[in-house]
């Protein structure tokens, strides 16, 4: 897997970009209930289409949470999806997270495929939680990395992956988040999201 500071990850062998944590209408649903905060659902769409583009991806592959609420499924976030699902040159599948349970309203309109919330591909395991699986290596989201760096004046959080010796977590696609600080596991190894650069801390 190439991991990439557009928080996603790349899989050659199977032409395959990888996201968690999308939270398509996140933005609208903090609108709807009268929160002014800048609405990215276009940068966003569009930050995917450049990497699909840019890496020949012929699948789009999200490790749950495309969604955010059913609240910010709105005609205006609904149409936008399906103009931009209609011009992806990508197949798109799902692995359900627990902000998708309005998944089913918006999947054949969007025409994404929905997987089961545990999709075995060898040698990996996708789920949307971090948790083992003896059936191969799991890459998940759902924990928002994050890790702190700091020089003992200056301090910054970044956004990062978190790979375990079974487990690796994706960073939140939404830059819209909050992010969970890393527990480093004996072995574990961190990628830091450093404006175009991924950098191992």
């Amino acid at each position: 897997m190439e991991l990439l500071s557009g928080r996603a990850a790349y899989w050659e062998a199977r032409r395959t970009l990888i996201v968690s944590d999308v939270h398509l209408g996140k933005c609208a649903t903090f609108r709807s209930m009268g929160v002014a905060v800048p609405e990215l659902l276009v940068e966003d769409l569009t930050r995917l289409s450049a990497m699909i583009a840019r890496h020949r991806a012929e699948r789009l592959l999200v490790l749950g949470d495309l969604l955010h609420a059913s609240l910010g499924l709105t005609d205006r976030v609904v149409e936008r999806v399906r103009l931009w699902r209609e011009a992806l040159g990508a197949e798109v599948e799902v692995v359900p997270g627990n902000h998708d349970r309005a998944l089913g309203r918006v999947a054949g309109v969007w025409r994404m495929r929905v997987l089961d919330a545990v999709h075995v591909e060898e040698p990996f395991v996708f789920r949307h939680d971090p948790s083992p699986d003896d059936r191969g290596y799991v890459m998940c989201g759902h924990v928002h990395p994050a890790v702190s760096l700091s020089n003992g004046i200056d301090r910054m959080r970044l956004a990062c992956f978190w790979l375990g010796e079974r487990v690796g977590v994706l960073p939140a696609f939404c830059r819209f988040t909050s992010g969970a600080s890393v527990r480093r596991g004996v072995g574990d190894r961190v990628f830091a999201i450093a404006d175009d650069h991924v950098i191992e801390v």
